[in-house]
């Protein structure tokens, strides 16, 4: 039998997690600020990310997060907009 690695990831190890942060290693970013900077702001544009710091000197990603984001709405609710949309006078 196999074990896993919970903490592998393709590029990088997850190294810490907390309820609200999590911290990642991610060699890719090993002094290579411009790509840090790139992958703070994509990160950042994600709900439920709160901040972002990344430190290109030892490759590391600290993430903080909201643990209970705003859930999208449901299927139901979808329809129910759905029903008072105008119709297309034709």
């Amino acid at each position: 039998m196999n074990k896993t690695n919970t903490n592998s990831l393709s590029q990088g190890q997850l190294v810490h997690a907390l309820k609200r942060r999590v911290r990642i290693i991610a060699p890719v970013l090993q002094k290579d600020p411009e790509r840090a900077y790139i992958l703070e702001i994509l990160l950042k544009k994600r709900d439920g990310i709160l901040a972002v710091r990344t430190v290109p000197d030892i490759a590391s990603v600290t993430i903080n997060f909201d643990p209970h984001p705003p859930k999208p709405p449901t299927q139901a609710a979808r329809c129910f907009t759905c029903q008072f949309r105008p119709k297309n006078q034709g």
